[in-house]
């Protein structure tokens, strides 16, 4: 399996013939162009409170706290990402045996897969933070790529 800071990627997509869930993209995009997240890179959520735009996904989808630790905010992993999407203490910053997460989301994460994308989440955290995309180009790929397209086929 090849390794990226946000997530995996691994052999099985875990995809299935639904249609990708526009109601939620819906959600990620509005939050992502609420001003309510300032953007931060290489964290899920840092010291100073700035999401990565995968963070803003957690935040708006899963029903849980975000717990302050010594590396930044982290969120409960069974919640994020279910058994086995995370690699506890493979990171620098997270804290082996805690069940929090602080770096990672895989396609494994029930969010991700509630999603029903193709992309990988790494691809998102790779925008984020390699390519410097702000969020409002992260909406404009997720309008361009789902939305947009949700919104041609109710015509």
């Amino acid at each position: 399996m090849r390794r990226y800071f946000h997530g995996l990627v691994g052999e099985d997509t875990g995809m299935t013939n639904k249609k990708p869930n526009i109601a939620m993209i819906q959600r990620w995009y509005d939050a992502l162009g609420s001003n309510k997240y300032k953007q931060g890179q290489d964290q899920l959520c840092n010291h100073n409170g700035e999401f990565c735009c995968l963070g803003v996904l957690l935040d708006i989808e899963c029903e849980t706290d975000w717990v302050k630790t010594d590396w930044g905010w982290s969120i409960p992993a069974v919640e994020a990402c279910g058994d086995a999407s995370v690699d506890e203490g493979e990171d620098e910053g997270e804290d082996e045996g805690s069940g929090l997460i602080s770096l990672t989301i895989t396609r494994d994460a029930p969010v991700w897969h509630k999603l029903n994308i193709p992309e990988e989440p790494a691809e998102y955290a790779e925008m984020n933070d390699d390519k410097e995309f702000t969020f409002d180009q992260i909406r404009q790929h997720l309008k361009k790529k789902y939305l947009d397209k949700a919104e041609r086929s109710k015509k």
